[in-house]
């Protein structure tokens, strides 16, 4: 079966406005059927589980570690307990170690706030005229 071509109409001053409204609707019906309305919820109630999933495996993988025997053992639990907490400490929106940047503002060096003084006027001797002497 053969499809008939699509005609594609020539875009013009007359008739731009109104094709580029027509491409909008589109779009935006499209992006509607595509996403899920609750896709935040969907994707915290993800976030949530993977963090719940990787926190089970840190335990286990601390028990295994109290269990283990040999130093090879230990060493790859301990590789995999620190790959573990890396990926905790990201789903669970905490800086790792070292990347705590603190946000409040600095402090300046034990400078006091400039306050008004009071600066006494030197006094100035002003001159008595003498009287007219006769």
């Amino acid at each position: 079966m053969v499809e008939a071509p699509i005609r594609i109409p020539f875009i013009n001053s007359s008739n731009a406005s109104a094709l580029a409204k027509l491409s909008w609707e589109a779009r935006k019906l499209k992006q509607a059927e595509t996403e899920p309305s609750n896709a935040h919820a969907v994707a915290d109630s993800y976030a949530s589980q993977s963090l719940s999933r990787t926190r089970r495996q840190l335990d286990r993988l601390r028990d295994w570690l109290d269990e283990a025997e040999d130093a090879k053992d230990a060493d790859a639990i301990t590789r995999s307990i620190e790959r573990l907490a890396k990926l905790e400490c990201y789903l669970a929106n905490r800086p790792g170690p070292g990347n705590y940047k603190p946000t409040s503002p600095r402090q300046s060096r034990d400078r006091a706030p400039i306050a008004p003084v009071d600066v006494p006027q030197p006094e100035t001797q002003q001159s008595v005229p003498e009287p007219p002497s006769a």
